[in-house]
Protein backbone atom coordinates (compact mmCIF):
# COMPACT_ATOMS: atom_id res chain seq x y z
CA UNK A 1 0.00 0.00 0.00
CA UNK A 2 1.26 3.48 -0.89
CA UNK A 3 0.69 6.10 1.78
CA UNK A 4 0.33 9.66 0.49
CA UNK A 5 1.22 12.45 2.94
CA UNK A 6 0.24 16.05 2.24
CA UNK A 7 -1.94 17.30 -0.64
CA UNK A 8 -3.52 14.42 -2.58
CA UNK A 9 -2.42 13.73 -6.11
CA UNK A 10 -5.11 13.77 -8.78
CA UNK A 11 -5.99 10.85 -11.10
CA UNK A 12 -6.74 11.32 -14.77
CA UNK A 13 -9.02 9.10 -16.84
CA UNK A 14 -5.92 7.64 -18.45
CA UNK A 15 -4.89 6.30 -15.06
CA UNK A 16 -1.75 8.40 -14.59
CA UNK A 17 -1.25 10.48 -11.47
CA UNK A 18 -0.56 14.23 -11.47
CA UNK A 19 1.68 15.43 -8.65
CA UNK A 20 0.23 18.07 -6.30
CA UNK A 21 1.35 21.70 -6.37
CA UNK A 22 4.27 22.68 -4.17
CA UNK A 23 3.44 25.39 -1.65
CA UNK A 24 6.08 27.82 -0.41
CA UNK A 25 5.78 28.42 3.33
CA UNK A 26 8.19 31.35 3.49
CA UNK A 27 7.10 33.79 6.19
CA UNK A 28 7.96 36.64 3.85
CA UNK A 29 5.74 35.42 1.03
CA UNK A 30 3.36 32.57 0.22
CA UNK A 31 2.71 31.49 -3.32
CA UNK A 32 2.05 28.47 -5.52
CA UNK A 33 4.89 27.21 -7.65
CA UNK A 34 3.85 25.08 -10.63
CA UNK A 35 5.95 23.13 -13.01
CA UNK A 36 5.28 24.47 -16.48
CA UNK A 37 2.69 22.26 -18.17
CA UNK A 38 3.44 21.02 -21.65
CA UNK A 39 2.76 23.91 -24.01
CA UNK A 40 1.97 26.22 -21.04
CA UNK A 41 3.61 29.22 -19.41
CA UNK A 42 7.01 28.65 -17.77
CA UNK A 43 7.42 29.43 -14.07
CA UNK A 44 8.53 32.92 -13.06
CA UNK A 45 11.40 33.99 -10.83
CA UNK A 46 12.86 37.11 -9.23
CA UNK A 47 16.38 38.44 -8.92
CA UNK A 48 17.85 39.01 -5.46
CA UNK A 49 20.19 41.97 -5.16
CA UNK A 50 22.19 42.74 -2.02
CA UNK A 51 24.47 45.63 -1.11
CA UNK A 52 27.36 43.69 -2.64
CA UNK A 53 25.63 42.95 -5.97
CA UNK A 54 25.91 45.17 -9.04
CA UNK A 55 23.28 46.16 -11.58
CA UNK A 56 22.07 44.13 -14.53
CA UNK A 57 22.10 46.09 -17.79
CA UNK A 58 20.32 46.07 -21.15
CA UNK A 59 22.92 48.04 -23.16
CA UNK A 60 20.93 48.11 -26.42
CA UNK A 61 18.32 50.51 -25.01
CA UNK A 62 19.14 54.02 -26.23
CA UNK A 63 16.20 55.98 -24.87
CA UNK A 64 17.53 58.08 -21.99
CA UNK A 65 15.85 61.17 -23.50
CA UNK A 66 12.48 59.56 -24.22
CA UNK A 67 9.70 62.20 -23.98
CA UNK A 68 6.96 60.03 -22.44
CA UNK A 69 6.96 56.63 -20.85
CA UNK A 70 6.35 54.21 -18.00
CA UNK A 71 8.75 52.05 -16.00
CA UNK A 72 7.18 49.56 -13.61
CA UNK A 73 8.06 46.41 -11.69
CA UNK A 74 7.52 44.45 -8.52
CA UNK A 75 10.04 44.91 -5.71
CA UNK A 76 10.51 43.47 -2.23
CA UNK A 77 12.92 45.67 -0.26
CA UNK A 78 15.58 44.27 2.05
CA UNK A 79 17.59 47.47 2.59
CA UNK A 80 16.84 51.18 2.48
CA UNK A 81 18.68 52.66 -0.51
CA UNK A 82 19.59 52.01 -4.14
CA UNK A 83 18.39 51.78 -7.74
CA UNK A 84 15.28 49.75 -8.53
CA UNK A 85 15.13 50.12 -12.32
CA UNK A 86 15.55 52.68 -15.07
CA UNK A 87 17.56 54.48 -17.72
CA UNK A 88 18.88 57.14 -15.30
CA UNK A 89 22.07 55.94 -13.59
CA UNK A 90 25.53 57.38 -13.21
CA UNK A 91 26.60 60.98 -12.62
CA UNK A 92 24.85 63.83 -14.50
CA UNK A 93 22.93 61.32 -16.60
CA UNK A 94 19.71 61.70 -18.56
CA UNK A 95 16.86 59.24 -18.18
CA UNK A 96 14.13 58.11 -15.78
CA UNK A 97 14.22 55.71 -12.87
CA UNK A 98 12.69 54.32 -9.70
CA UNK A 99 14.90 54.41 -6.61
CA UNK A 100 14.71 53.82 -2.87
CA UNK A 101 16.14 56.48 -0.56
CA UNK A 102 15.92 56.02 3.22
CA UNK A 103 12.94 53.65 2.84
CA UNK A 104 11.08 56.11 0.60
CA UNK A 105 10.36 55.32 -3.05
CA UNK A 106 11.44 57.99 -5.55
CA UNK A 107 10.44 58.61 -9.15
CA UNK A 108 13.00 60.67 -11.06
CA UNK A 109 13.36 61.78 -14.67
CA UNK A 110 15.99 64.00 -16.23
CA UNK A 111 15.68 63.92 -20.01
CA UNK A 112 16.59 67.45 -21.01
CA UNK A 113 18.53 69.33 -18.34
CA UNK A 114 15.68 69.60 -15.82
CA UNK A 115 15.36 67.09 -12.98
CA UNK A 116 11.81 66.07 -12.10
CA UNK A 117 11.46 64.14 -8.84
CA UNK A 118 8.65 62.97 -6.58
CA UNK A 119 8.79 60.82 -3.44
CA UNK A 120 6.35 58.67 -1.50
CA UNK A 121 6.07 60.46 1.86
CA UNK A 122 5.45 57.18 3.69
CA UNK A 123 8.31 54.75 4.41
CA UNK A 124 8.09 51.51 2.43
CA UNK A 125 7.86 48.27 4.37
CA UNK A 126 10.63 45.71 3.95
CA UNK A 127 9.91 42.02 3.29
CA UNK A 128 6.75 43.07 1.45
CA UNK A 129 6.05 43.10 -2.28
CA UNK A 130 5.20 46.45 -3.88
CA UNK A 131 4.18 47.33 -7.41
CA UNK A 132 6.02 50.56 -8.25
CA UNK A 133 5.80 52.71 -11.36
CA UNK A 134 6.99 56.00 -12.76
CA UNK A 135 5.11 57.67 -15.61
CA UNK A 136 6.31 60.85 -17.28
CA UNK A 137 5.48 63.50 -19.85
CA UNK A 138 7.77 66.31 -21.09
CA UNK A 139 7.26 68.57 -18.06
CA UNK A 140 6.35 66.25 -15.21
CA UNK A 141 6.88 62.85 -13.58
CA UNK A 142 4.44 60.82 -11.50
CA UNK A 143 4.96 58.09 -8.91
CA UNK A 144 2.60 55.15 -8.33
CA UNK A 145 2.90 52.66 -5.46
CA UNK A 146 0.58 49.64 -5.44
CA UNK A 147 -1.66 51.43 -7.91
CA UNK A 148 -2.02 54.60 -5.84
CA UNK A 149 -0.82 58.01 -6.99
CA UNK A 150 1.93 59.48 -4.81
CA UNK A 151 1.97 62.84 -6.55
CA UNK A 152 3.78 64.65 -9.32
CA UNK A 153 7.23 66.16 -9.35
CA UNK A 154 9.19 69.19 -8.43
CA UNK A 155 11.74 70.38 -10.98
CA UNK A 156 15.35 71.48 -10.55
CA UNK A 157 17.82 72.51 -13.32
CA UNK A 158 20.63 69.97 -13.63
CA UNK A 159 23.11 68.72 -16.24
CA UNK A 160 21.86 65.78 -18.28
CA UNK A 161 24.09 63.65 -20.50
CA UNK A 162 22.45 61.18 -22.91
CA UNK A 163 23.67 57.61 -22.56
CA UNK A 164 22.71 54.03 -23.37
CA UNK A 165 21.39 51.20 -21.26
CA UNK A 166 18.69 50.22 -18.78
CA UNK A 167 19.74 49.10 -15.30
CA UNK A 168 17.94 46.87 -12.82
CA UNK A 169 19.30 46.82 -9.26
CA UNK A 170 22.61 48.22 -8.09
CA UNK A 171 23.26 51.91 -7.45
CA UNK A 172 22.04 55.17 -8.96
CA UNK A 173 25.59 56.56 -9.14
CA UNK A 174 29.04 55.53 -7.88
CA UNK A 175 28.85 57.26 -4.49
CA UNK A 176 25.46 55.71 -3.66
CA UNK A 177 24.92 52.28 -2.06
CA UNK A 178 23.64 49.23 -3.93
CA UNK A 179 20.06 48.22 -3.28
CA UNK A 180 19.07 45.13 -1.34
CA UNK A 181 15.85 43.81 -2.88
CA UNK A 182 14.05 41.10 -4.79
CA UNK A 183 13.01 42.54 -8.18
CA UNK A 184 10.82 40.92 -10.83
CA UNK A 185 8.55 41.57 -13.81
CA UNK A 186 10.07 44.78 -15.14
CA UNK A 187 8.32 46.57 -18.01
CA UNK A 188 9.49 49.66 -19.92
CA UNK A 189 6.91 51.38 -22.17
CA UNK A 190 6.87 54.36 -24.53
CA UNK A 191 3.46 55.62 -23.32
CA UNK A 192 1.94 56.81 -20.05
CA UNK A 193 0.07 53.71 -18.87
CA UNK A 194 -1.54 55.16 -15.73
CA UNK A 195 -3.36 58.44 -15.14
CA UNK A 196 -5.68 57.46 -12.26
CA UNK A 197 -5.42 54.98 -9.39
CA UNK A 198 -5.49 51.37 -10.62
CA UNK A 199 -5.22 47.74 -9.58
CA UNK A 200 -1.77 46.52 -10.69
CA UNK A 201 -1.67 43.48 -12.95
CA UNK A 202 0.11 40.59 -11.26
CA UNK A 203 1.95 39.92 -14.52
CA UNK A 204 2.58 41.86 -17.74
CA UNK A 205 2.12 40.99 -21.40
CA UNK A 206 3.87 42.78 -24.27
CA UNK A 207 2.00 45.07 -26.65
CA UNK A 208 2.86 47.60 -29.37
CA UNK A 209 3.98 50.15 -26.74
CA UNK A 210 6.31 47.81 -24.82
CA UNK A 211 9.96 48.70 -25.31
CA UNK A 212 11.21 45.90 -23.06
CA UNK A 213 9.66 43.28 -20.78
CA UNK A 214 11.73 41.09 -18.47
CA UNK A 215 9.46 38.52 -16.81
CA UNK A 216 12.42 36.43 -15.61
CA UNK A 217 11.39 32.93 -16.60
CA UNK A 218 14.95 31.59 -16.78
CA UNK A 219 15.63 30.75 -13.13
CA UNK A 220 19.35 30.30 -13.88
CA UNK A 221 22.10 31.71 -16.07
CA UNK A 222 23.43 35.23 -16.56
CA UNK A 223 20.95 36.76 -19.03
CA UNK A 224 17.25 37.61 -18.97
CA UNK A 225 15.31 37.52 -22.23
CA UNK A 226 13.29 40.52 -23.36
CA UNK A 227 9.75 39.33 -24.17
CA UNK A 228 8.78 42.51 -26.03
CA UNK A 229 10.21 41.20 -29.29
CA UNK A 230 12.79 44.03 -29.36
CA UNK A 231 15.72 41.85 -28.26
CA UNK A 232 16.85 44.05 -25.35
CA UNK A 233 18.52 41.22 -23.46
CA UNK A 234 19.34 41.99 -19.83
CA UNK A 235 22.92 41.02 -18.94
CA UNK A 236 24.26 40.18 -15.52
CA UNK A 237 27.37 42.11 -14.41
CA UNK A 238 30.73 40.35 -14.91
CA UNK A 239 31.13 40.00 -11.13
CA UNK A 240 29.02 40.60 -8.01
CA UNK A 241 26.01 39.07 -9.73
CA UNK A 242 22.48 38.90 -8.30
CA UNK A 243 21.05 35.48 -7.55
CA UNK A 244 17.90 33.82 -8.87
CA UNK A 245 15.04 33.31 -6.41
CA UNK A 246 11.57 31.77 -6.48
CA UNK A 247 10.23 34.39 -4.06
CA UNK A 248 7.36 36.06 -5.91
CA UNK A 249 4.49 38.54 -5.37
Amino acid sequence: MIKIIGPLASHHASGHITAPKIYSTSLRNRHWRDSAPEGGEPPLYSLLFTDTKDACNAPTIQLSQQATGTIECYVNFQTMRGLIAGTLFGSNAAGANLTLYDHQINAVKNPDGTLYQTMDPAPSAINTWHHVAITWIPNNAYLWVNGNSKGSSINVPITANPHDGFHIGGQTEPRRPNIGAYICRVRFSDIVRYTTNFTPAIDFTPDANTIALWRMTEGSGTTVADESGNAHTLDFPPANQPTWSDLLP
